[in-house]
Formats: structure tokens, C-alpha cells, sequence
């Protein structure tokens, strides 16, 4: 990330693990890893030993020529594929649909969401419970809007 996630506990590199309001442990098999790339200088020496460092910077280079300076094989390598898969157009066409598949699929799930919740709420309104102006606001739309996406009447 390029911020604190955190201000009042600002680390380098953390690994967080989900838990819930008491305290208890969801999984062992879960953890987040989060690099704070404001803070690279926090850095302790063992996490610069481990290269994450090189990383961080990898990252946050403005330019290839910032990269091609950072000696660490990882790193290399890494920059080595990104430069074939940039050169290639198979490479990039095949990644560029493989974005827009998902993008696609994210459209589709939120439009069903939207869909299932415009329901919901319309059968609120049907048995009582809410208005349509209530209704039409949770689901952030005019009166007019909700109650045609919603088959009612005004």
C-alpha cells in the first residue's frame, strides 16, 4: 500500500490474522501481509535481509531504470516477465481480456445485487414496513426510479 494503514501503528511489513469482536481466531490458514510503502525506512534488518526493501522499491519505482538498480534476484526476474509481457501483444491482449472478463463479471454480480436488494425492499413496501420513500432512498434512487424498477404504483 502507499499509506498507513494504520497511524497509531504504523509498520513496515505486518501480517494480520482475522478475528472476530472477542478476540477469537477464524483460521490458522488466513493471514494478510501488508507492506506500507511510506515506510520503507522502518524497515528492521531482518526484513531487509529478507529483500522486502528491494521490493518496496520495486514498487514504488518511477521507472524501469529504478528498477534495473535495486540488486535483488527476485526483483530481477520479476522485471524481466513484466518486460516480456509488455513486449508481447498476445501477452497483453490475453491479460487485457482476462481484466475485462472480470470487470465484466463484477458488473454483472452488482447489477444482481442491485437487483435482489430493489426486490427486497419493493416487498417491504408491498407488506407495510416501509415507504417507497424510504424504500427509494436505501436504494439510492428517486421515487419515480424505484417504484418503475419496482413494479409499484405511486
Amino acid at each position: 500500500m502507499d499509506y498507513t494503514l494504520f497511524c497509531d501503528h504504523k509498520r513496515f511489513f505486518k501480517a494480520y490474522i482475522p478475528r472476530d469482536d472477542e478476540g477469537y481466531q477464524f483460521t490458522d490458514k488466513i493471514q494478510f501481509y501488508v507492506m506500507d510503502l511510506t515506510a520503507i525506512d522502518d524497515a528492521d534488518d531482518a526484513q531487509k535481509e529478507r529483500g522486502l526493501t528491494d521490493w518496496a522499491k520495486a514498487f514504488r519505482a518511477k521507472s524501469w531504470e529504478e528498477v534495473n538498480q535495486i540488486d535483488n534476484s527476485g526483483v530481477k526476474e520479476a522485471a524481466k516477465t513484466m518486460r516480456l509481457i509488455m513486449s508481447n501483444p498476445t501477452e497483453r491482449e490475453m491479460i487485457r481480456m482476462r481484466q475485462d472478463a472480470r470487470n465484466d463479471w463484477k458488473t454483472t454480480i452488482n447489477a444482481e445485487r442491485r437487483d435482489e436488494r430493489i426486490t427486497t425492499l419493493a416487498s417491504l413496501v408491498k407488506d407495510g414496513y416501509l415507504t417507497i420513500d424510504v424504500a427509494a432512498s436505501r436504494a439510492n434512487m428517486t421515487k419515480q426510479e424505484f417504484s418503475i424498477r419496482a413494479g409499484l404504483k405511486l
